[in-house]
């Protein structure tokens, strides 16, 4: 009946807001708040998205649907983004006190210094092909390849770098 009462860490649990799957805004409140306020600061990106899809297709015979099903479609990333831009990362459930020193952060390092290297190498082999071949070439099309050139080294150099650590 007489248990000792530590009143520091009562403090200290008080202090810390619990961890949750959804976790809680920095502003305070629970993880439903955070979601309803996700919910609902992700409406007017996912208009605005819509609008501009709207007005992209203005010849279009009926712009209001695309608008709406645009706007329905990227309700759900607006909605995203919002939540990540204002969770409190300490709420979360899983999530690590410090992400910059996990294994996962040194894997990515060394995947965007990999990623890096394949890009400066394939550039300039890329340039001197392109001058000495004269190979024309629309820029939307020689862009969108070195995108996936990059994403693609980038992602075998985090596996590698995963590997190498296991």
């Amino acid at each position: 009946m007489n248990e000792p009462r530590n009143p520091s860490s009562s403090a200290q649990n008080a202090a810390t807001p619990p961890r949750t799957k959804w976790g809680c805004s920095r502003f305070g409140g629970s993880p439903g708040a955070l979601i309803a306020i996700s919910l609902v600061a992700g409406a007017p990106l996912a208009a605005g998205v819509g609008w501009l899809a709207m007005l992209a297709e203005s010849g279009h015979p009926s712009p209001w649907l695309i608008f709406w099903v645009t706007a329905i479609v990227t309700w759900p990333l607006g909605a995203g983004l919002v939540w990540a831009l204002i969770v409190d990362r300490s709420t979360l459930s899983g999530a690590p006190d410090d992400p910059d020193s996990s294994v996962e952060s040194r894997w990515y390092d060394k995947a965007a210094a990999g990623a890096f290297h394949v890009l400066i190498v394939s550039l300039g082999l890329g340039a001197a092909v392109f001058q000495f071949l004269k190979v024309d070439v629309a820029p939307p099309l020689l862009l969108g390849g070195y995108f996936v050139l990059a994403v693609a080294a980038f992602g075998i150099s985090y596996l590698f770098a995963k590997k190498m650590d296991a």
